[in-house]
């Protein structure tokens, strides 16, 4: 009894939602279409953000931080090489 290799299928689908075409028909939904477009919009900037966010905390992972007892010309020194870097 020989079989073969099973095979995986995926799929990777992308709705469109933008609504481009919201216009061109009289829909009771029109607003709505609106509305998602809007959403839309705003996740995409969203998603900019958050990857600044991180972008910015990965970065400042590498930068040393002075202790609360360290003294003040210390902190001030620190602060001033990581600056120039």
């Amino acid at each position: 009894n020989i079989e073969s290799a099973t095979l995986s299928i995926s799929l990777a689908s992308k709705a469109e939602s933008n609504f481009t075409e919201r216009n061109a028909f009289d829909s009771k939904f029109l607003p709505d279409m609106y509305t998602v477009a809007k959403m839309r919009e705003v996740l995409e900037r969203g998603e900019y953000f958050v990857n600044s966010i991180y972008t910015y905390r990965s970065c400042s992972k590498g930068i040393p931080q002075a202790k609360n007892a360290d003294d003040a010309t210390f902190k001030e020194e620190l602060n001033a090489k990581t600056f120039e870097v």
